[in-house]
């Protein structure tokens, strides 16, 4: 079994932990990045979508020009292009870049799930809160629809760091760990910018947070619901599952 080697371009110097301080659409930081790739020897790297992102083909394309062996993984969200007109530019992206170009189809986000809700044709159903409250923000969600997180609770999306035991570099691993765990880069990156609950104990963000935005965040869901109903995912259970159906339908 082959294995490749993906890498990520981001469309601007911004993540979880950096606040991004120029244009939404950096062009001299994709060209920068795109060749980091080349150079490392990654196999292709991944252009991420969003409704609200500049145009992944787009991007891609300027990134197979920059670049001349680095092949591209473009997300795509079904129900944003017709299939038809999607299936024309990417044939002939494929045909400019001979063959660099892969397809990455997502089912992210729950637009779906928003809008049913909107139109009283559901009555309840999971939503990332992140997206719930930027649509709320954006003035597309009901004012009646409220976030609830039931009894006995809900298990959410693991987030973890770990240093190897051999690490060539912990010391400096430890440090980006307490600067990405910090209370400063938890309220700034975490919920300001991505509309998320921050991934320590609450009460150690709200000292950074203005009233308006602590107050938006824990309108519906108090920090002691969360910390009460908010379960951890059993991940080692998963990867139990993963392993074993591997070992069963793909090594029998």
């Amino acid at each position: 079994m082959s294995i490749e080697f993906i890498g990520f371009i981001s469309n601007n110097n911004s993540s979880e932990t950096v606040v991004r301080q120029g244009p939404v659409l950096d062009p001299t930081h994709v060209e920068t990045v795109a060749k980091a790739h080349e150079n490392a020897g990654f196999d292709r790297a991944l252009l991420a979508f969003h409704s609200t992102s500049p145009d992944a083909l787009q991007v891609a394309q300027h990134v197979l020009n920059t670049t001349s062996r680095l092949n591209v993984l473009i997300a795509q969200r079904p129900g944003f292009t017709a299939p038809t007109l999607l299936a024309r530019q990417f044939a002939v992206l494929d045909q400019f870049s001979r063959g660099r170009v892969a397809l990455h189809v997502i089912t992210g986000g729950n637009a779906g799930t928003l809008d049913a809700l909107n139109r009283g044709e559901i009555d309840m159903g999971p939503v990332w809160m992140d997206m719930f409250y930027t649509w709320q923000a954006d003035g597309k969600m009901s004012p009646k629809i409220k976030l609830s997180l039931p009894q006995p609770g809900l298990p959410g999306q693991p987030m973890y760091y770990v240093i190897p035991a051999k690490a060539a570099n912990a010391a400096l691993a430890k440090k980006f760990i307490d600067l990405a765990e910090s209370p400063e880069v938890q309220a700034d990156g975490i919920v300001k910018q991505f509309n998320w609950y921050p991934g320590i104990d609450p009460q150690f963000v709200q000292s950074k947070l203005a009233p308006a935005d602590w107050n938006k965040l824990f309108t519906d869901i108090s920090p002691s619901d969360l910390a009460k109903y908010g379960r951890p995912f059993p991940l080692s259970d998963y990867f139990t599952d993963i392993v074993e159906g591997y070992e069963r339908v793909v090594l029998k």
